[in-house]
């Protein structure tokens, strides 16, 4: 395939990826504006019948007294609106800004803005790449040890540029780079080598990088990468991460998008991560059909899957250093309204806990019950035990788990590699 095609690909998916920050900002404008008419009267003035139906993360602030009139159930924004336009709170801060009204609006979606940064700061980053750099995928298993894969295949002190889709991995990184390296958390190395994807797109940097590491990089739309690629005028980019746990989810209002995945012909080389350290044989069997080069596992532990049926709350137990997990954000807030630390299965990808307990207590056939990332990713994030409770045990975990207990030794040991199983010791 020839260059211009390939640079066509690169094109299309950073135009897409516009698209997308663009119309997340314009919607969370958009009802920033509406709340803005139905809250402030023409006279300037709150309309106090509608203060009743506001939810809790809209807030009302005054600028003649700099304070919320009504604080939101979030504070530190990044932006407020006043009617016509976006006011950053810094400006609130240092001057006197031109205002349409005094009365501004704070929602969850003002908060922090960052499609709208990334729009404008990505909108004029050149595309015109004189060499494509050559796209490496490595594709891993849970608990393969992806981060300990980049940390043994960085220069430490040389030009390459490692970016993550959220501040706790860049985080838990440097955490670790400073343990191995001996390297101050203050070391210019730390700001400006290892990052997330949107603070790098979003900052002022000049610096230009040999090769780009992303981790995790199917959880980003691909034309991100793009953005990050051309502005380090890296030469190689190395995509990390898992191609069978939960991709990029596109939650704007663009129905149909094309290009959130790199296209297979930009891809010169590929690389498996076939062993977890981290799962059990269990997990590892389950999952060995669906992984190119299969699966296996250093763990020592096995058949230590359940299942129950949910019937109540008081199903289930209150265990110490346990993590919950609900498929839905609905499920979520109704666990933690209980005290039981709860996550979505979407917003614990990554991590890991000794105990897990998985819940479903919604009957409504929710396509995520059948939802294969979701189902990869509740299976793995354990160590030493899994429960799942459900309402449906026809579901896909349920089919899953129902499979697990039919192994016999022979299925374990398959997919098991001795070795110094690192986190059941």
């Amino acid at each position: 395939m020839n260059d211009c095609v390939l640079i066509d690909l690169l094109h299309r998916a950073a135009t897409e990826q516009l698209s997308i920050w663009y119309s997340n900002s314009f919607d969370a404008i958009w009802e920033a504006h509406l709340i803005h008419s139905s809250v402030v009267s023409e006279s300037g003035k709150i309309d106090t019948s509608s203060q009743s139906n506001l939810r809790i993360d809209i807030g009302v602030y005054n600028t003649t007294n700099h304070n919320f009139i009504i604080p939101p159930n979030l504070r530190n924004h990044k932006y407020l609106y006043d009617g016509a336009n976006l006011i950053k709170s810094d400006e609130l801060k240092s001057g006197s800004p031109q205002l349409y009204s005094n009365l501004l609006i704070a929602t969850k979606e003002t908060r922090i803005l960052s499609d709208f940064e990334l729009y404008f700061k990505c909108k004029n980053i050149n595309l015109n790449f004189q060499t494509i750099p050559r796209f490496k995928v490595v594709n891993g298993v849970p608990g393969c040890g992806k981060t300990t894969y980049i940390l043994n295949n960085i220069s430490i002190y040389g030009s390459d540029l490692v970016l993550f889709p959220t501040r706790e991995g860049a985080n838990d990184f440097k955490t670790r780079l400073s343990i191995n390296h001996q390297m101050s958390p203050d070391h210019h190395l730390m700001k400006n080598h290892y990052r997330t994807i949107d603070s790098f797109l979003m900052s002022n940097s000049r610096y230009t990088y040999n090769r780009l590491f992303v981790d995790e990089a199917f959880m980003l739309h691909f034309g991100q990468i793009v953005f990050a690629a051309a502005k380090s005028c890296a030469k190689s980019v190395i995509l990390i991460g898992d191609c069978l746990q939960i991709p990029y989810i596109n939650r704007s209002t663009i129905t149909e998008i094309f290009h959130q995945m790199i296209p297979t012909s930009l891809i010169s080389d590929k690389e498996f991560l076939s062993i977890s350290y981290r799962c059990s044989t269990t997990v590892s069997a389950l999952l060995f059909p669906l992984y190119e080069h299969g699966m296996f596992s250093t763990s020592n532990v096995k058949s230590e899957i359940k299942i129950h049926r949910y019937i109540n709350i008081t199903s289930i137990p209150r265990v110490l250093d346990t993590q919950y997990l609900t498929f839905t954000q609905q499920e979520k807030e109704f666990f933690l309204n209980f005290n039981f630390p709860t996550n979505t299965i979407h917003e614990f990808q990554g991590k890991q806990s000794k105990f897990v307990i998985v819940i479903r207590y919604l009957k409504n056939d929710n396509s995520i019950y059948h939802s294969l990332p979701h189902v990869v990713v509740a299976l793995s994030r354990h160590t030493k035990q899994l429960v799942y409770y459900t309402v449906d045990q026809s579901d896909l975990l349920s089919s899953y788990i129902h499979k697990s207990l039919y192994f016999d030794d022979a299925v374990h040991e398959a997919v098991h590699i001795p070795g110094f199983d690192i986190l059941n010791k």
